[in-house]
């Protein structure tokens, strides 16, 4: 106890909270240390326990006017204003300066319940029996505030300092009365003479850090932080104040559990609330953020920027009616600002109301003419009517040529260049480059005009220029490597990405084009997975970086890793549309079909006119045999969207499985009538009929569908039902037709070769794919199966094939697994054995080339290691295809 009250006097209250809970483990009902307890635990800022502690303490007779003020103070920090006043508000206290705390905690009660009139009747009944308590004449300076009279205030603040110099609250509260008339300099004045008298002042300390921020100099913001923590590391303006910094800084994933720590201590504080909302937006979560500022406005009605980013969360969603519903009490006020009227102006123009938007548009033009945002606003909305698009271009030049932002000019260079309008596009970026001479874009824009006019070796110079500007600029950086690998160098763009690297070693987006560059140029998978967790964890945002991740995992059959990867990445970046669809299919292969359907169902929830949700709970639907549930998913996304064309062929689908061929064929027919240049609905009718073993119906629409102009495969499916149907003479007719129509088509070129080579014909098969070699020489699928012809054939040129295919793709596992088979065939083991490895390290499903391995293997006559590939096979579970396979030959090597 004597170590503990001598902490509390050094104002260590740490440390006094740690010798009070050993005396309290030996003696828990010792009335005095749960009094010291319950002090110390109010002093660092932890309310909640201050209040049982203090409890404890009054239960065990200490006297009312120790712990009486106390216990008022701890629960009135925590917002329980109600239950102080209930409990509190006639207590009488026999010790004036009790009292008089008891007074002052119980009138800024009042206050913060917006009863002002009450708070000033309980200090004025105070100051009455105690007029010179400096605690009751401070809480009657604030009621004045309250009351709309500062300048009475600051006479009555000006007064009590006279009296009290070293009363550091009033310090405080004169830098209060400084700030809320934008005299920031006074104001940090008064706040640094209170933390002189009290380095652990409170309000002092954390306004200081708010004024700081306010200025935006986040390193005084920061050190200010570190002033706050240090004396009160538990209390939550630090966090709060610690949470708007990570915001600030772009840290917007540190910040997401501190504004939800803050939000579980006090829910219906206003302000979190709001901040925490403009936190989930910039992660990309509009759902959370529109629940934040949704829950602020209830509490708030009258609170303008809770109401406008509630708004803009709600366009995000794709709800503009709620927008305009959030927006509409503020529409008519008198300090409607230009913001909220451009906003509202969005929505009814997303809800086709045009005339609406133009009001609304020139209502904030009006309100602010010469106000460049507001103006790129007005001609970017003109900009979705095709037929004012050209004026509306012109009033984005003008505003560029009026004003310093370079808005206006970036909306005109993305609108020249989607219209292909190159030459437009460089006078625009031009004059963008002119206002920020530093700023990488406007080179890069440079870059990509010049590459739409065929002049390459200018765009490469134009985004080297923005290199020059920034060394890790990503879009650059991007197009430089794009143009790398068609010329070839695919090593020049990876020495360059490193060169990045150097100067940024965490940069995830120079991490992730690392990573999809190094799968060309010889990494193992390994190192490709390597680099993609480097990224993720550097950047928890970059979502390109988690989709590259989990699609490696996914194609790799990996589907445990997949998952785990995917769940942290939801948490970083929720209800984005494509990490939630991806997840979706990784839990469905994985056979986790309750997950799956949980995450389709929300994915609807957050993109409600998206059809990957209702794609992908349909598909999971399909998977749990529960067709009748499928079909009235796929029917609502139908209703959605009549013309999108993979939920119509879902519907056929589903109809065909429940044998309602009527449906399938109702639905193969509307898309003929809305696509009648495209095959897709005569391919889905050929289906239909093929599920009824109608082959000649099928063969029928098929041909009607390769006299479509994008025929899609219904040239590759003709041919094969035509074989199927044993009419080998009309496929060779259809097949000679089509090549003297078409005769560069490589895809059915290639496809007629495998038939050949399916069949043996070695001669004929090489023959096709020479054919369409001379069309497309890199033609790796044509190289690697002339290669297979010729290896039929004993011809020696099959390596020179092999060879050919790997200069253009060094790393495709199929020709590697090709130049295994051609080695193995002259018993050279040791090169099928060094390409079989080559192969498997850069798959991402390696199970099939391990087996081609251990069958090499058992060949050369080493069933150990042979062994060692099965085994592995085996260990990826039965999801792998090749497990049958490998559990086979495993056996037979053993009976061996």
């Amino acid at each position: 106890m004597a170590l503990a009250k001598a902490a509390i006097q050094a104002r260590d209250s740490a440390t006094a909270t740690v010798h009070l809970k050993n005396h309290l483990a030996k003696e828990p009902n010792n009335a005095e240390a749960r009094m010291l307890m319950g002090e110390a635990l109010l002093s660092v800022g932890d309310s909640n326990n201050a209040v049982i502690e203090l409890r404890r303490a009054r239960e065990l007779k200490i006297d009312d006017n120790r712990v009486v003020p106390l216990l008022a103070q701890a629960l009135q920090s925590m917002g329980k204003d109600r239950l102080l006043i209930d409990q509190f508000g006639a207590t009488k206290l026999t010790l004036p300066a009790a009292a008089a705390e008891l007074a002052s905690t119980l009138a800024l009660a009042h206050v913060e319940m917006k009863r002002p009139e009450k708070a000033r009747e309980v200090v004025d009944a105070a100051l009455k029996l105690a007029p010179a308590s400096a605690p009751l004449r401070l809480t009657s300076a604030r009621i004045k505030v309250v009351e709309r009279q500062p300048a009475e205030a600051m006479a009555m603040v000006e007064a009590l300092l006279k009296d009290s110099a070293n009363f550091d609250d009033a310090w405080a509260f004169k830098g209060v009365l400084h700030q809320n008339t934008d005299n920031l300099d006074k104001a940090m004045a008064a706040y640094e003479r209170a933390i002189q008298i009290n380095p652990k002042q409170l309000e002092a300390l954390y306004s200081v850090a708010i004024i700081q921020m306010t200025r935006e100099d986040l390193k005084a913001t920061r050190e200010a932080l570190v002033r706050l923590a240090k004396a009160w590391p538990r209390n939550p303006n630090t966090l709060y104040v610690e949470a708007r910094l990570n915001h600030l800084e772009g840290n917007y994933a540190a910040a997401r559990p501190q504004f939800a720590a803050l939000l579980n201590l006090a829910p219906e504080n206003v302000p979190t609330l709001i901040a925490s909302g403009l936190n989930e937006l910039k992660l990309v979560a509009p759902i959370q953020a529109e629940a934040q500022f949704a829950r602020a406005v209830s509490l708030a009605p009258t609170e303008h920027t809770a109401r406008y980013y509630l708004a803009q969360s709600q366009l995000q969603l794709n709800r503009p009616d709620k927008a305009t519903a959030a927006l509409s009490p503020l529409l008519e006020g008198a300090g409607v600002t230009a913001g909220v009227l451009v906003v509202a102006a969005q929505a009814k123009l997303l809800q086709g109301d045009a005339a609406g938007a133009d009001a609304l548009f020139n209502r904030a033009a009006k309100q602010k003419p010469t106000d460049a945002g507001v103006r790129t606003a007005l001609a970017a909305a003109r900009m979705s009517r095709q037929s004012e698009v050209e004026g509306a271009l012109r009033e984005l030049q003008q505003i560029s040529e009026s004003s310093a932002s370079t808005e206006a000019d970036f909306r005109v260079i993305s609108a020249r260049l989607a219209r292909k309008e190159a030459k437009e596009a460089r006078i625009a970026i031009a004059k963008l480059e002119q206002k920020a001479p530093q700023n990488p874009a406007g080179p890069e824009l440079r870059g990509q005009a010049l590459k739409m006019l065929d002049d390459l070796p200018g765009a490469r110079k134009a985004f080297e220029d923005a290199l020059l500007r920034d060394k890790t600029y990503a879009p650059a950086l991007a197009q430089l490597t794009a143009l790398d690998v068609k010329e070839g160098k695919a090593e020049l763009a990876r020495q360059r990405l490193i060169a990045a690297l150097a100067s940024d070693r965490n940069n995830s987006q120079v991490l992730t084009m690392l990573a999809s560059l190094s799968v060309q140029t010889g990494a193992t998978s390994a190192e490709v997975l390597e680099l993609l967790e480097r990224a993720t964890k550097a950047d928890p945002l970059n979502l390109n970086a988690w989709m590259t991740l989990l699609m490696r995992h996914f194609y790799a059959g990996d589907f445990q890793a997949a998952m785990l990867a995917a769940q942290t990445a939801t948490k970083s970046i929720p209800d984005n549309v494509p990490l939630m669809d991806l997840t979706g299919r990784i839990q469905l292969a994985a056979g986790s079909v309750n997950q799956a359907n949980s995450t389709f169902a929300d994915l609807i929830k957050v993109a409600p006119r998206s059809p990957a949700g209702y794609m992908g709970l349909a598909t999971t639907l399909l998977a749990a045999n529960d067709t009748e549930s499928a079909a009235k998913v796929i029917q609502r996304l139908v209703a959605l969207d009549p013309s999108y064309i993979d939920a119509q062929r879902m519907a056929a689908d589903i109809a065909i499985r429940r044998r309602r061929y009527g449906e399938a064929t109702t639905v193969a027919r509307g898309l003929q009538r809305m696509y009648p240049d495209e095959a897709a609905g005569f391919l889905l009718e050929a289906q239909t009929e093929l599920a009824q073993n109608h082959r000649p119906a099928a063969v029928a629409a098929l041909r009607a569908g390769v006299s479509k102009g994008n025929p899609q495969v219904a040239p590759v499916r003709l041919h094969e039902e035509l074989l199927r149907g044993g009419d080998k003479d009309g496929a060779k007719e259809f097949a000679g037709d089509w090549l003297k129509q078409h005769p560069k088509d490589t895809q059915f070129l290639a496809y007629l070769g495998d038939v050949e080579l399916d069949a043996k014909n070695a001669d004929a098969a090489l023959g096709l794919y020479e054919r369409a070699l001379l069309v497309d020489p890199n033609h790796v699928a044509a190289l690697n199966n002339g290669a297979l012809a010729l290896l039929q054939r004993n011809d020696p040129k099959a390596l020179e094939y092999a060879q050919r295919a790997l200069v253009i793709q060094p790393n495709r596992t199929e020709v590697l697994d090709t130049l295994a088979q051609i080695h193995l065939s002259k018993k050279d083991y040791p090169k099928a054995i060094a390409a079989l490895r080559q192969a498997i390290s850069r798959a991402t499903d390696p199970s099939p080339l391990q087996l081609s391995l251990a069958q090499v293997y058992i060949a050369s006559g080493d069933p150990a290691s042979a062994m060692a590939e099965l085994q592995a096979i085996v260990d990826r579970g039965k999801s792998s295809p090749k497990y049958p396979a490998a559990r086979k030959l495993m056996a037979e090597l053993r009976r061996r």
